[in-house]
């Protein structure tokens, strides 16, 4: 079986704990060329991309239930609005008036005056939408 060779200047492999069910030596390339080898890795922080899909916000997103479905207002445009129970508002606009959907988001993180799902509610065409990943998800 070949080596595990992992980048030393990945946050600093030594802060990283993986269980080795081999039992057998990581070993790591450092950048000056030298190999250090090691049981394990301690992991303290996480290397996702911001806006990255994570469990937590898959779970989050799953919270905000739908309120009004609203595809009268614009011309091939729907506004789905949801909602979550302490009153956390999310929008998802559907726009299909090119040549495939596309969907793009809106909630106080992008519409800091829209305090409450009732004014964002009545803003819902003039909202700022985005993708999700630039939305701050509470």
């Amino acid at each position: 079986m070949a080596d595990l060779v992992l980048p030393a200047d990945l946050e600093r492999a030594e802060e990283y704990k993986r269980v080795n069910p081999k039992d057998q030596p990581l070993k790591f390339l450092h950048q000056d060329g030298s190999v250090t080898e090691s049981q394990s890795v301690a992991v303290t922080d996480s290397v996702l991309p911001d806006g990255a899909a994570t469990e937590a916000k898959q779970d989050s997103l799953a919270l905000y239930k739908t309120q009004v479905l609203d595809d009268y207002t614009t011309t091939d445009v729907s506004y789905v609005c949801k909602m979550k129970p302490d009153g956390t508002w999310l929008f998802m606009k559907i726009d299909e008036t090119g040549s495939f959907p596309t969907y793009t988001y809106a909630n106080v993180s992008n519409n800091l005056t829209k305090t409450t799902y009732a004014l964002a509610y009545a803003s819902r065409v003039s909202l700022t939408y985005g993708l999700l990943n630039t939305l701050i998800l509470t």
